[in-house]
């Protein structure tokens, strides 16, 4: 972990997709049994054990499980972060972890299997001359590297939530429970 970070950073950017791409199912346990405390202690790890030097309450930080079906009639599931406000460029308005339903695929048979967790961030990237923020969705992948996915919209939870829905693919009628 960088040291130089944020706190707000070093959770979104480390700590989350780590925790995620490695062990979703413990982490829809955990959230389930007390999830606030469970992403609040997380938080605070960040800061207390491992240093990050910048700062910052979780006040703002929610989420929301939503489950929705994929083309095949399959549960995908994706937890929806709402992270405090972001202050610093880089910082992170709206997570989603997606946890695509298992595949048994030829690869299956040499013990190679496809990845099943996603992880996309809606960042600031910056503002405009109205000093209004601008955004970027990025996905954050199993190796750690975060890929520039595209330009995003407005901040806001419905929005974000539709734009995950499309990156996915999934039809427009299974995701009308917002």
């Amino acid at each position: 972990m960088d040291k130089s970070k944020s706190q707000h950073y070093s959770f979104t950017h480390e700590a989350i997709p780590v925790l995620w791409h490695k062990e979703s199912a413990h982490f829809l346990e955990y959230l389930a049994k007390d999830g606030k405390s469970f992403l609040r202690f997380y938080w605070n790890h960040i800061k207390e054990n491992l240093g990050a030097t910048i700062g910052s309450s979780s006040e703002g930080l929610e989420f929301a499980v939503k489950e929705v079906n994929n083309k095949d009639n399959k549960p995908v599931k994706i937890v929806i972060l709402t992270l405090p406000q972001p202050k610093n460029i880089g910082e992170v308005y709206f997570m989603a972890l997606v946890k695509l339903p298992d595949k048994k695929t030829f690869m299956d048979l040499f013990l190679i299997h496809l990845p099943t967790t996603r992880v996309f961030s809606l960042e600031l990237s910056g503002y405009d001359e109205s000093n209004s923020p601008n955004v970027k969705l990025f996905e954050n992948t199993p190796r750690g590297r975060s890929v520039f996915v595209r330009e995003g919209s407005a901040p806001q939870f419905s929005d974000f939530y539709n734009s995950i829905l499309k990156e996915l693919s999934l039809e427009r009628n299974s995701y009308a429970n917002l």
